[in-house]
């Protein structure tokens, strides 16, 4: 037996009943017949979630990875599902904030704390968060933004009385998880200024005269 892809439906529920068989013989000397007693098979379909997978990258405004006091940017998480047809599975994507990091547009996520987390039945899922740098550091640290998709199975009956049966309840979630590592740069914007040495120059009509100019 092959059950149609991606669903657990059992056998008794798409065809109304379990499966049947009898056996009938036939004597080749008298034309004789018997037929046995029919044997019901039970036939349940185990559901199983399938891979997911999932990818983040956090790029600053200036079109790297290192983010100064201040500076915004983006976090672009995808994530893949296998099975989205028949409703069966709840497909969660999360992404994880570090310390001096806010966001300031979930893309359609609900932010609780630092975790993002997202709903979809999109296969293909793809949000793009907007965020801050948002904490003047003491020094140069690293900062890692984490993501992860799941995909769980729902049903979790054990009773046949109750409707299709799971067999095993232990293959009913798939994960994955991704980070990338940025930085969170605290050197400021670069500053200059100009000097002069001494005194007012007074340089007679058609003479020369030196000064000295210092940039810092």
């Amino acid at each position: 037996l092959a059950p149609p892809a991606d669903s657990d439906l059992d056998v008794a529920t798409v065809m109304g009943g379990d499966i049947s068989f009898t056996a009938t013989t036939t004597d080749p000397n008298s034309g004789d017949t018997a037929t046995s007693s029919p044997v019901e098979a039970d036939v349940d379909i185990d559901a199983v979630a399938d891979p997911v997978g999932v990818t983040v990258d956090a790029v600053s405004t200036s079109g790297d990875e290192a983010f100064a006091p201040g500076e915004t940017g983006t976090v672009t998480v995808n994530a893949t599902f296998g099975d989205n047809l028949d409703g069966s599975e709840l497909h969660t994507v999360t992404v994880t904030v570090p310390d001096g990091f806010a966001v300031t547009d979930t893309d359609g996520g609900n932010q609780v704390g630092d975790v993002v987390t997202w709903t979809t039945t999109d296969p293909n899922f793809q949000a793009v968060l907007q965020v801050l740098a948002d904490d003047p550091l003491p020094g140069e640290q690293g900062a890692t933004w984490q993501a992860e998709a799941t995909a769980l199975e729902q049903n979790e009956n054990s009773d046949p009385a109750e409707g299709d049966v799971e067999c095993d309840t232990g293959d009913n979630l798939q994960d994955h998880q991704a980070s990338d590592s940025v930085t969170l740069d605290p050197a400021g914007a670069p500053t200059v200024s100009v000097s002069l040495a001494g005194e007012a120059l007074c340089i007679s009509e058609d003479g020369e005269g030196d000064f000295t100019v210092t940039v810092t």
